[in-house]
């Protein structure tokens, strides 16, 4: 789990966060064990087939989309690549 997750749920309280988990390259025990040892508490949507990380094109774990207001993507990335610029994305996305 990425650290700048747990960190912008608890800076941003409406910024809704839900972790998809690729069953290909985890399993459901394996998730639990990091979430509660990051103390995220976000919900956690498993995907044993990995259906929606094929959907969305994502290449790179972990991979997030900040979706806007609007409904539209707003930004698309791996937020521990550059998180100045994830915050930004995010703030940008929820009229900050």
């Amino acid at each position: 789990m990425q650290p700048h997750l747990v960190r912008w749920q608890d800076a941003y309280p409406d910024l809704v966060i839900v972790y998809v988990a690729d069953g290909r390259h985890t399993t459901p025990e394996r998730v639990q064990q990091v979430m509660q040892a990051d103390g995220a508490r976000f919900p956690i949507a498993y995907d044993p087939r990995g259906a929606t990380t094929d959907r969305f094109g994502v290449h790179a774990f972990p991979t997030a989309f900040v979706i806007g207001r609007d409904g539209h993507v707003a930004w698309q990335g791996v937020p521990h690549f550059n998180p100045p610029l994830t915050e930004r994305e995010i703030r940008s996305a929820l009229g900050r």
